[in-house]
C-alpha cells in the first residue's frame, strides 16, 4: 500500500514526524520562558497581572469583572513559590506549553502528514499574541490553553465518537469558564460541526448531555455569585459592547467609527503575523494528498463563531485587539500543513532549478533563487516570531527611544520597569505625614501594582498592606474593591486619618469630589515613576469619607 505521505522528492523536515519532536520542541520553549521569567525578565507587574495577584488574595467563587480561574491559579502558584514576579507569571508559561501541545494533538488528529504537528506547535509558538499571552499572567493565556485543548477533544469527540472525549470537553470548557467567559463562544462552533458531521449524531444525547453537564459545573460559580451580588459581571461585560444596562455612564454622541472595525483587523495582522499566510495556503490546499480534507472546514466552524462575534461587536463599541485571538487556535493545524506542503514543493523547485545549466535563471521576487508564497511565508513566520521574542525580551528599552515611544501604542504595557520606584515614593510620602495614612487610588489597576508592590517592599514590623481603590466613590466603574469587607472606604475607622493618593490632576471633577472626602488636601506633585501623564499625587488630612458624586 503507498504511503500517502509520500511524495516525489526531497522531503522538508522529514524529522518533525515524530511525537518526540514536538514533546521536545514544547519542552525547550517552556524551559526558555520560565529561565527567562526567573532570571532575566526587567518587568514589573502590568496593571491587569497586579489586580489578578489582589483578587488571590481574595479567594471566591467570581468578581465583578471575571470568573474566579486566574486569581486561583495565581493563589496556588505564590503560596508554594512566593510572591515574586516570575511566580505569579509562572502559570502564563506552564498555560503556554499546553496550548502548543493541544494545537500539536488536533494538528496530528485531522492532518495525515504528521509533520504537521510540529510545525502548527512551531506556529503557534511563533505568532507574537501567543508569546506574550506566555509570558503576561493575564486571563488569556489560560483561556487559550482552555480553547486548544477543547477544541482537540471536541474533534476526537465528533470525528472519533470518543466519549471520553465529550467528558474531556466538557471539563475543559468548564475550567476555561472559570478564567473567561469567551470559551462559550467556542459551543456554537462545536455545535455546528457536530450538525453537519452525521457520524458524529450517535453521539446524541449522550455525549452531549455529559459535555454540558460538565460545562455548568463551571458555569455555576459565577452565576450563583452574580445572583447575589446584582450581576455586576452582566453591567461591565455589556459595557463592553455599549449596550443598555451597563455600568458605564452613556457616551455624549454615541455612534459608529469605521476605525473600530478597522483596528480590530489589522490587530489580527500584527497579533497573529505571518501564520495567517500559513492558515490560508493550508486551506487553500485542503484536497492535495495527506492534507486536511474534510478536516479543514471543522477547524474552521470551530473559529467563526468567536472571530464573527467580535467583528459584530466592532460596530456597536471599539474593541480591543486581543479579544478574539483564540479564535485563531483552531486554524493552527491549517498552517502547519502549510508550512510542511509548501515547504515540500519548494524544496523541489529548487532542486530543479539547482539542476539547470548555469548561468540560471532568476526564478524568485527577492532573490535569484526559486521562491514560493509558502516558503516566504513559513519564512516570515520564523524570522517575525524570533524577532518578536528578542524584542519583547527587553521591549523596556525599545519603548525609550523618542520616536518609538510616540509611535507604538504601547497601552498597558507602559512603565513596565518603574512601577516600583512609584511604590517607593508612595512609602516616602506616608512616612513625612509622621502618621499611618491609608493609601488610596482612582484607577483599580494603579491600586493593584502599589499594592503589591508595597507587598513586596514591606519592612520588619510592618503588618499587611491595603490599597483602597476610589473609582466607584469618583465616578467610574465598580471594581472587586467594592465587594471586599477590608477596601470598603466607608468603613468607621478609616475616618479622621490621612492618606497618601494617586488620582486624576488637579482641575478635574475627581479632584474637586476628593477634597471634599477630607479636611484638607494637598497637591504632592506626579509619583516618580508613573507613566499616566494625567496622574497626581496627593496627601489628605482628615478623611470624611465620600458622600456624592463628582
Amino acid at each position: 500500500m503507498t504511503d500517502p505521505t509520500a511524495i516525489d522528492g526531497p522531503r522538508f523536515a522529514p524529522w518533525a514526524g515524530s511525537w518526540r519532536a514536538v514533546l521536545l520542541l514544547t519542552l525547550a520553549v517552556t524551559a526558555a520562558r520560565v529561565a527567562y521569567l526567573v532570571l532575566l525578565c526587567p518587568y514589573s507587574l502590568i496593571e491587569d497581572e497586579a489586580q489578578y495577584w489582589v483578587w488571590s488574595l481574595h479567594p471566591d467563587w467570581a468578581y465583578s469583572t471575571k470568573g474566579p480561574g486566574v486569581a486561583w491559579a495565581i493563589g496556588l502558584a505564590t503560596q508554594v513559590l512566593g510572591d515574586a514576579e516570575w511566580a505569579v507569571r509562572l502559570p502564563a508559561a506552564l498555560a503556554g506549553g499546553v496550548a502548543m501541545l493541544a494545537v500539536a494533538g488536533l494538528a496530528r488528529d485531522t492532518i495525515p502528514d504528521r509533520r504537521a504537528a510540529f510545525f502548527a506547535a512551531a506556529c503557534m509558538g511563533l505568532a507574537p499574541v501567543f508569546q506574550a499571552l506566555s509570558l503576561l499572567m493575564t486571563i488569556d493565556g489560560p483561556l487559550v490553553a482552555c480553547w486548544a485543548l477543547a477544541c482537540w477533544s471536541a474533534w476526537r469527540a465528533l470525528a472519533m465518537g470518543s466519549k471520553r472525549a465529550w467528558v474531556a470537553l466538557g471539563l475543559v470548557l468548564a475550567v476555561g469558564v472559570l478564567f473567561k467567559f469567551t470559551i462559550v463562544l467556542l459551543v456554537p462552533g462545536i455545535v455546528l460541526a457536530w450538525a453537519l458531521r452525521r457520524r458524529a449524531w450517535r453521539a446524541w444525547p449522550t455525549g452531549v448531555v455529559l459535555a454540558h453537564a460538565l460545562l455548568m459545573l463551571g458555569v455555576a460559580p459565577p452565576i450563583l455569585w452574580n445572583a447575589r451580588h446584582g450581576w455586576p459581571t452582566l453591567a461591565h461585560l455589556l459595557g463592553h459592547a455599549g449596550l443598555p444596562g451597563s455600568d458605564l455612564a452613556p457616551t455624549a454622541e454615541p455612534g459608529y467609527s469605521p476605525l473600530w472595525t478597522l483596528s480590530l483587523l489589522g490587530a489580527q495582522l500584527a497579533l497573529v503575523g505571518p501564520a495567517l499566510a500559513l492558515m490560508w495556503v493550508g486551506w487553500r490546499g485542503r484536497r492535495e494528498t495527506a492534507g486536511p480534507g474534510p478536516a479543514s472546514g471543522t477547524l474552521l466552524h470551530l473559529s467563526l463563531p468567536v472571530l464573527l462575534f467580535y467583528l459584530g461587536l466592532s460596530f456597536l463599541s471599539e474593541p480591543e485587539g486581543n479579544w478574539p485571538v483564540a479564535g485563531w487556535v483552531a486554524p493552527m493545524p491549517l498552517a502547519g500543513w502549510g508550512a510542511v506542503h509548501g515547504m515540500d514543493r519548494f524544496k523541489r523547485r529548487l532542486r530543479d532549478w539547482l539542476a539547470l545549466p548555469a548561468p540560471r535563471p532568476r526564478a524568485g521576487l527577492l532573490r535569484r533563487r526559486p521562491e514560493t508564497i509558502p516558503q516566504v511565508a513559513w519564512h516570515a513566520t520564523l524570522a517575525v516570531g524570533i524577532a518578536v521574542a528578542i524584542v519583547v525580551a527587553r521591549l523596556d528599552l525599545i519603548l525609550g527611544l523618542p520616536i518609538v515611544s510616540s509611535a507604538v501604542p504601547a497601552g498597558r504595557l507602559t512603565g513596565l520597569t518603574r512601577v516600583p520606584r512609584l511604590a517607593a515614593h508612595v512609602r516616602t510620602l506616608a512616612d513625612g505625614t509622621g502618621s499611618d495614612p491609608i493609601v488610596i487610588a482612582q484607577h483599580y489597576g494603579r491600586a493593584a501594582q502599589l499594592w503589591y508592590y508595597l507587598h513586596r517592599s514591606r519592612r520588619p514590623g510592618d503588618g499587611p498592606v491595603t490599597v483602597y481603590c476610589a473609582s466607584r466613590p469618583l465616578g467610574g466603574r465598580k471594581t472587586p474593591w467594592d465587594f471586599w469587607p477590608d477596601t470598603d472606604l466607608a468603613d468607621p475607622a478609616l475616618l479622621g486619618r490621612a492618606a497618601v493618593i494617586s488620582a486624576d490632576e488637579p482641575g478635574t471633577p475627581g479632584e474637586a469630589h476628593l477634597r471634599r472626602a477630607f479636611e484638607s488636601l494637598q497637591h504632592a506633585g506626579r509619583l516618580d515613576g508613573d507613566p499616566k501623564r494625567r496622574r497626581a499625587a496627593y496627601l489628605g488630612v482628615g478623611y470624611r469619607g465620600f458622600t456624592d458624586a463628582p
